[in-house]
């Protein structure tokens, strides 16, 4: 049985060469016998390689964006019109009308749930309203009120989650590093970028050697460390690598992964944030 002929536009359709061809499979299954054309306001759009019919026009925003797809729908008998990016949803909430008025179907919502989906904490609120589980949403002013609190790792932490930091089995990713050649499997622990002004000049000295999956201070106590003893563990390391100390570590690693040694820092599931050390703080006061 074959339906009945019906062009398909696909708006602002860029790179989505492998959308277009979805469409065209499942629809030619359906027995559809129409064009698939393709929308886009640069020629060089991929997708346009692949469509039918193919048609440049203004940035969805600018007020000729409408009338320019108004006259393309008129003109090459489009029935339906699939937009595929964010931004342009509110411009054809807003002119739907015109479109169903010369015989074209916009697969969009209306205008309202449209203000709703664009914008994170109306879509909390309305799911909210709606009765679904949703996650605790604060705000900055909350937290410095006193009003919401940040819950610990160690609450937040899942029974899986758990699992996974006593078996150490979370780490198996960074052996992809390992490979690139970005880290080595023993040394200092790799730590966040916002940590680098707030060491030391002696602490810094960290990264003088490749991280590694694991290093001196992992098999020393690990998390059970405070910051200052698991850096002076990582810059005596620097000091006295070698290869007998790497398989030294290397050994005494999957010692401690057995006994699940120095997993946690107090009422942690990891360490406390790093906000520099006490020595740093002092020396730069005096």
């Amino acid at each position: 049985m074959t339906m009945e002929k019906r062009n398909i536009l696909i708006s602002s359709a860029g790179r989505r060469g492998a959308l277009l061809g979805i469409f065209r499979e499942t629809l030619q299954g359906l027995g559809w016998s129409g064009e698939l054309l393709a929308a886009d306001m640069s020629r060089l759009s991929a997708a346009f390689h692949l469509a039918d019919r193919a048609f440049v026009v203004p940035r969805c925003t600018d007020a000729a964006f409408v009338p320019a797809l108004l006259d393309i729908c008129r003109e090459n008998d489009v029935r339906l019109i699939v937009p595929t990016i964010d931004t342009e949803l509110p411009m054809y909430a807003a002119h739907r009308a015109e479109f169903e008025a010369i015989g074209t179907t916009v697969a969009v919502s209306a205008p309202e749930t449209i203000a709703i989906g664009g914008d994170k904490n109306e879509t909390h609120e309305w799911l909210v309203a709606n009765g679904f589980p949703t996650v605790r949403q604060t705000t900055p002013d909350r937290l410095r009120s006193g009003e919401d609190t940040v819950t610990s790792d160690a609450a937040r932490l899942t029974p899986l989650g758990k699992f996974l930091r006593k078996t150490s089995i979370d780490e198996l990713p960074t052996l992809l590093n390992v490979l690139k050649g970005d880290m080595s499997l023993v040394g200092p622990r790799p730590l966040l970028m916002q940590y680098l002004d707030r060491y030391t000049p002696e602490q810094a000295r960290r990264h003088e050697v490749k991280p590694g999956i694991t290093g001196w201070a992992q098999v020393n106590g690990r998390n059970a460390l405070s910051w200052e003893e698991k850096f002076a563990h990582d810059v005596w390391y620097v000091d006295n690598q070698s290869l007998a100390l790497d398989l030294r570590i290397l050994a005494m690693t999957v010692l401690k992964v057995l006994k699940r040694e120095g997993i946690n820092a107090a009422g942690e599931a990891t360490m406390t944030e790093f906000t520099g050390s006490k020595t740093a703080e002092a020396a730069s006061n005096t």
